[in-house]
């Protein structure tokens, strides 16, 4: 096996972050010991199952519902017995991870989540209702998964040219950058005054930029926005993305061009675009490793696909989640 400082820990970081998400889930569900599955004779509790669907649950913001939260749980075991068949092979090849990689990881994290020490790591393990023990199991189970998956799969995918360039040309439209604009603005608000003395003096800072006076000095002397620091700026943006009392008046200025006052809401406004490019499409270049990685994680996902499909037509699994699951509480009690 390789190190797995690099190539094997992408699984069991993910498990962690997916952890230290979770918020008691162990409190609440180390009660429920009941077989919900057996793999080739291993089997899988509804705890286990339990704490899956909780974790994750809370981590994608499953919403509270009976109907959605039952599909989720089946979905939640399939993956559990999957990971349990794909465990089996490395068992079978007696593939085993030694210690100082947990070691070097934890280490790592520990670095990365900026812990003093070994005393806090533990902390913030334990504050999220898991200890240690589970951690590294949970770990050494990833890098397994991955080991297994490096072995048997990633060495038989390959992305082609023609593959890439097909995927540009039938989803080019994807590739492309949209019109933008770059604006500035001035605002007068109305106030008690009321629009016809706001109207008068915005009317007089249009007057003044039109004499030549730079937009961005009268945007700081004239301009009641927080932008008026900054002589106006807004930024750049797509021009789709405006709301549409904004587009309609910017798509028909040209770069350096300044609208006429512009009522929205309780303030007017005066709107330059200071800079805007049209919509184009993105060079294959740019996007080549782009699509390379979509094909490729897409190749992935199948091949694994097929890889566990063979496992479950060569294994005994025996599933009993619907008579089990009635009494389940679920992840969000």
């Amino acid at each position: 096996m390789s190190s797995p400082t690099r190539s094997l820990v992408l699984i069991p970081l993910a498990a962690l972050a997916m952890t230290l998400a979770s918020s008691g889930a162990r409190a609440q569900t180390e009660v429920l010991d009941r077989v919900v599955a057996v793999v080739n004779g291993d089997i899988i509790t509804l705890s286990e199952l339990e704490r899956q669907v909780q974790i994750q649950g809370e981590r994608l913001g499953l919403p509270d519902d009976p109907v959605i939260v039952a599909e989720f749980r089946g979905q939640i075991l399939q993956g559990m017995v999957d990971n349990a068949l794909i465990l089996q092979v490395a068992d079978q090849r007696g593939l085993r991870v030694p210690d100082r990689y947990f070691d070097e990881w934890k280490q790592a994290t520990m670095e990365e989540m900026n812990l003093p020490d070994e005393e806090e790591f533990i902390r913030q393990v334990e504050l999220q209702g898991t200890t240690m023990e589970e951690l590294k199991q949970q770990f050494f189970e990833g890098v397994l998964i991955q080991e297994i998956r490096r072995q048997d799969i990633e060495e038989r995918v390959r992305i082609s040219e023609p593959e890439i360039e097909q995927r540009y040309r039938e989803n080019v439209d994807d590739y492309s950058r949209p019109p933008e604009v770059r604006l500035r603005e001035l605002v007068i608000h109305i106030g008690e005054a009321g629009e016809a003395q706001a109207r008068e003096r915005i009317a007089e800072a249009r007057r003044l930029i039109e004499s030549g006076t730079d937009f961005e000095e009268v945007a700081k002397v004239r301009s009641e926005s927080e932008s008026a620091e900054s002589g106006g700026v807004l930024g750049l943006f797509e021009v789709r993305e405006l709301d549409e009392s904004f587009r309609s008046v910017v798509e028909g200025l040209e770069a350096g061009q300044m609208s006429e006052p512009l009522r929205i809401g309780e303030s007017l406004y005066l709107l330059r675009v200071d800079e805007r490019t049209e919509g184009s499409t993105i060079p294959l270049d740019e996007v080549r490793n782009q699509i390379a990685e979509a094909l490729y994680g897409e190749k992935m996902e199948a091949e694994m696909g097929n890889f566990v499909e063979k496992l479950r037509e060569n294994a005994i699994v025996e599933v009993r989640l619907e008579e089990e699951a009635t009494d389940s509480p679920s992840p969000s009690r």
